[in-house]
């Protein structure tokens, strides 16, 4: 029950942003449930104006990843390579973020493929 509530609220939730930094510079992450990870510039933006994409990837594109339990998380995208973000405090919430959307992910997935 305590997982399909986790699930539940993925599904509601969609996405999380944090600010981070990256390669020294103020950054944003946005870890969405459909489209995976995104990184923004950190500085503000007209309203009418998106902020400009550093780098996207999808969850297929994920190989490994790793905390130090303080404040570093590593995002290994395989050939594009590894990331290193500064979460400016314990990377553990944004990694049970990520583990639960993809395991809501791949439940939702095994319920479409048992599905008449």
């Amino acid at each position: 029950m305590l997982v399909q509530g986790a699930h539940s609220a993925a599904l509601l939730v969609k996405e999380v942003n944090c600010a981070v930094r990256w390669q020294g510079r103020d950054v944003k992450l946005n870890v969405h449930y459909d489209s995976g990870f995104t990184l923004y510039e950190g500085k503000p933006v007209p309203e009418d104006r998106k902020p400009e994409i550093i780098w996207q990837f999808p969850y297929e594109r994920l190989r490994m990843s790793g905390d130090d339990g303080h404040r570093l998380l590593w995002l290994d995208f395989g050939q594009d390579g590894e990331q290193e973000l500064d979460l400016h405090g314990s990377p553990k919430p944004l990694v049970f973020i990520v583990h639960t959307f993809l395991s809501a992910k791949i439940s939702r997935l095994k319920l479409t493929a048992c599905s008449p």
